[in-house]
């Protein structure tokens, strides 16, 4: 196939599907697209453990282990 022909799929002398050529140019996002929209905090990949207040002396052995 080339750019801009279809090719059309039947089933039962029905058109079931239209396929095309995906464009092959991929444009690039611009560097720094979203500069200064949002700011990542430095600990962002420090290990996330939710403890829910009312539950917490179930945990703390548990706590201890994964901060050691």
């Amino acid at each position: 196939m080339e750019e801009g022909e279809s090719f059309v799929i039947m089933q039962a002398d029905k058109p079931i599907a239209k396929l095309k050529l995906a464009s092959s140019v991929k444009q690039l996002r611009p560097f720094g697209l979203c500069a200064g929209e949002f700011t990542v905090p430095d600990d962002f990949d420090a290990p996330y453990v939710y403890v829910p207040q009312h539950d917490k002396s179930i945990y703390s052995n548990r706590l201890q282990y994964i901060y050691q």
